[in-house]
């Protein structure tokens, strides 16, 4: 399977937790994945626009109440929750990515299977550009980079 092709919530979370634990994410680390939301909505959005009308144009949500909510962990190691949020077209304040206390990781509830899809793909991307992790991850994000930039833009 490559990262063109359809990835599920499952496949993400088990790659997240085959790789990681909350103790290995740092604040820091949560604010680079909002990044690659941003880059992964924007890409969704102009696919979408040339090959289907309207973009739904999500991106992080810049607005104070919903700006990112992250809590490190009592000991210091890592977070203990972290959420953050997207804005829409038409919505505000969605569900993006959620490291819950409990450890459920939430990832776009509101999304449908095409529209959760840029949130995977930042997850994905994210585990392994920025957490340098590779159990779980398909091969064609491991092998070539460029190749796996390249399969992303499709």
């Amino acid at each position: 399977m490559t990262l063109s092709g359809k990835l599920t919530r499952d496949q993400v979370r088990d790659a997240i937790k085959a790789n990681l634990t909350y103790s290995d994410v740092e604040p820091v680390d949560v604010r680079a994945l909002e990044g690659f939301i941003a880059i992964e909505c924007a890409r969704h959005d102009k696919r979408f626009a040339t090959n289907e009308g309207l973009p739904m144009l999500m991106h992080p949500s810049y607005r104070k109440k919903n700006e990112p909510r992250i809590e490190r962990d009592a000991n210091g190691a890592g977070i203990y929750e972290a959420y953050l949020r997207v804005d829409g077209r038409y919505w505000q304040g969605r569900e993006a990515v959620s490291f819950n206390a409990d450890g459920f990781i939430g990832i776009a509830g509101w999304a449908d299977d095409q529209n959760v899809q840029p949130f995977l793909r930042a997850l994905m991307r994210w585990l392994k550009e920025w957490m340098g992790c590779t159990r779980g991850i398909p091969r064609s994000a491991i092998a070539d980079p460029v190749a796996y930039a390249a399969a992303l833009a499709c």
